[in-house]
């Protein structure tokens, strides 16, 4: 029903912009009760929901319009993003770490031998499975994530223990006792109020009771204080300036250390440095003793699946200097953080809106230069902002923002007066950067000030209100500046889009977009950038095949998991470390201009440079912002690279050549890739690009 879909549709954006989402939802439930099996309408309310921030629905959206439609592009690109967020790569190299499986069985099989007959997990890992096939009598499971409970059951059901392990979906805080799973007698009767009455007492009138002792979630700050790399594959490598530290002991098998663990006053440390350098975080990572023989590390050396966990710091230290440091547990957070740097007998505190400022070990100077700091910077704004480590990557990616300033320059000169219209998906500065150019005041500018209209797409308010401060702190007029999600007056001269996202692929519906943008350009006008160039090379890498899908066809720690966890499968994943098997060849090219100029179907012949296993197709972009000037993500940029992974590699020779098709529908491109020599080996890899 093409008409019904089309109206459908439409009336949705409409009430999206009008922020009627509730109503939005209505539309859609009412046209599936019409159209149960239509592939088209179910994965566009998937998109809806993935949009909205609800992964799990969507997922099941996406994952039914596959069902109905298996060669369903849109609903497939759909699905492969959303994986990539309920399932991270962590889970396949988790499980095929058999080192860190064995080691775990060992020590569940020695805890339930030893009469640990009830077992709770947290998540459900394969724990679970090993407690219960060692002798458990009693075995449950919390997951939060709906996709990876439904997931679970469906492993459970394959390896005959769905009756006897029970799975809840529920959140570990928020799980109780006795009503979600049983609590012994003795633990029950010091922590919770069994009865309503005794001896004929009603003690509902004292009200609610309860134990000190309890879990409850913080409301005020529940954002985790790091992030996680893995230092060993860090782009450029990482210098290690101190030797490695104990931060922190734990006996999780002591009740009274574990209650007390979140109160325990700050512990503070003294790291010497052993090597000058930029001090950009602190690296953390764990020992862990499963028992007295099982042991585990997750340290920057270890062939584990853990990264490590990173506290972003900055400071400059040098050679002998000393790194406070403190450590805490608040919030049930193990927080991490550098408190100063001791030089010579000084205190180098860190100052946040400013270089660190040296203070004496004495009281009276301190107090002196701090009241010299007063009266210096009382004039500077005390306003704070936050921004995604993706966007502050952009920000810091100078080479991008300088040749787009060059790119809009000439433009600028061709055009009078000029609309710039930036229709980013991020927090992008590069619509003020166009409205300042119009306000230079150099001599020898060639450009009228104030003749740039600027246009940004920026929603969240301290978005636009960094963009405010920063117009009027660059001696800009508010009026160049305005946000184009409340009125376009007119056609534009230059159109900004955000092609690329930061993970190395291409934006959803890029080229939907640049029609629309086509159709909003004055004569003369153009978009930025106006052509994208793929270029690609066929490289080895175990570990992308290792972080793709369990391989193999054995079972886990005799469990049957794989053909489960496999199903959430993709093909396009961040590029590591890896053996270069050919040189870059320009794969396919996007005109964002001249949709014309786009051909639909291409091969490409490979030459191998490298005799070995492809195991991928590394991919990277050069992105021409016009016919002069152009940046690569390939190196030195805050976007990364990604590869298609090939789950059956293909052994080649140096001299020999890989044929790659690749076709171009809308914003998918499909690569097709067919070894030379092995004219009975066809395998068809596809991924999505936009």
């Amino acid at each position: 029903p093409e008409s019904f879909r089309f109206t459908l549709f439409k009336w949705a954006d409409e009430l999206d912009s009008l922020g009627r989402i509730q109503d939005l939802f209505d539309c859609y439930e009412q046209a599936l009760e019409l159209f149960p099996v239509d592939e088209v309408i179910v994965n566009s309310m998937g998109e809806h929901l993935f949009r909205m921030g609800f992964r799990d629905e969507a997922a099941g959206h996406f994952y039914k319009a596959l069902k109905l439609r298996p060669d369903f592009p849109e609903a497939k690109e759909n699905f492969y993003r959303v994986a990539n967020w309920l399932v991270e790569c962590w889970h396949f190299l988790m499980l095929s770490d058999n080192g860190r499986n064995h080691k775990y069985q060992l020590a569940i099989k020695k805890a339930v031998e030893g009469g640990c007959s009830s077992v709770l997990g947290i998540g459900t890992g394969t724990g679970i499975m090993c407690a219960k096939m060692a002798g458990a009598a009693e075995v449950y499971a919390c997951e939060l994530s709906k996709t990876m409970y439904e997931l679970a059951c469906e492993v459970l059901s394959a390896n005959g223990m769905a009756d006897s392990i029970k799975i809840l979906h529920l959140k570990s805080l928020d799980m109780e006792i006795p009503k979600d799973i049983p609590n012994s007698r003795e633990i029950r009767r010091h922590h919770r109020l069994c009865a309503s009455s005794v001896g004929g007492l009603d003690l509902s009138a004292v009200g609610h009771i309860y134990s000190p002792v309890r879990c409850l979630a913080d409301t005020e700050d529940s954002t985790e204080p790091y992030t996680t790399e893995r230092l060993s594959r860090l782009r450029g490598g990482y210098i290690q300036l101190t030797q490695p530290f104990t931060a922190l002991d734990i006996d999780f098998n002591n009740v009274q250390e574990l209650e007390g663990l979140c109160s325990r006053e700050v512990t503070q440390l003294r790291l010497c440095v052993t090597q000058e350098g930029v001090l950009d975080a602190l690296a953390v990572w764990f020992q862990l003793h499963l028992d007295q023989v099982n042991h585990l590390s997750t340290g920057p050396q270890e062939d584990t699946c853990w990264e490590q966990a990173i506290y972003p710091i900055h400071n400059t230290v040098k050679c002998g200097d000393e790194i406070l440091a403190e450590v805490s547990c608040k919030d049930s957070y193990l927080r991490l953080c550098c408190t100063a740097i001791i030089r010579d007998g000084h205190w180098t505190h860190n100052v946040t809106n400013g270089p660190p400022k040296i203070l004496t070990a004495n009281p009276e100077a301190e107090l002196c230069s701090a009241l010299a700091g007063l009266q210096t910077n009382q004039e500077i704004s005390s306003c704070a902002f936050m921004l995604e480590s993706s966007e502050m990557a952009l920000l810091n990616n100078t080479v991008y923002h300088n040749s787009f300033q060059k790119a809009m320059s000439k433009l600028l000169t061709e055009l009078d007066p000029i609309y710039v219209l930036d229709v980013s998906e991020v927090f992008s500065v590069l619509s003020l950067m166009a409205a300042h150019l119009g306000f230079d005041s150099s001599e020898d500018k060639q450009i009228n000030p104030g003749l740039v209209q600027a246009y940004s797409s920026v929603e969240k308010e301290h978005h636009q209100t960094m963009f405010r401060l920063l117009a009027k702190g660059n001696g800009m007029l508010e009026s160049a500046l305005k946000f184009w999600l409340s009125h376009v007056e007119d056609d534009s001269a230059a159109i900004i889009l955000d092609c690329i996202e930061t993970c190395g692929l291409i934006r959803q519906k890029l080229m939907e977009k640049a029609t629309l943008a086509r159709c909003l350009l004055e004569d003369g006008g153009h978009i930025f950038p106006e052509r994208i160039v793929i270029h690609r090379m066929l490289v080895e890498s175990d570990t992308l095949l290792q972080e793709s899908a369990v391989q193999g066809t054995e079972l886990t720690l005799e469990f049957s998991i794989a053909p489960f966890i496999n199903q959430f499968t993709v093909p396009v994943h961040m590029f590591y470390k890896c053996t270069h098997l050919s040189e870059p060849v320009e794969l396919f090219a996007l005109d964002l201009m001249n949709s014309t100029a786009n051909y639909t179907d291409k091969e490409v012949r490979v030459q191998v440079s490298t005799s070995g296993k492809v195991t991928a197709i590394l991919f990277w972009y050069q992105i021409h912002l016009d016919s002069e000037l152009s940046v690569s993500t390939f190196e030195d940029s805050h976007w990364k690279q990604a590869a298609v992974v090939i789950q059956q590699p293909l052994t080649v020779s140096r001299g020999e050549r890989v044929k790659l098709r690749i076709q171009f529908h809308k914003s998918s491109i499909s690569i097709t890739q067919k070894y030379s020599k092995i004219l009975n080996t066809h395998l068809h890899v596809k991924f999505n690009d936009s």
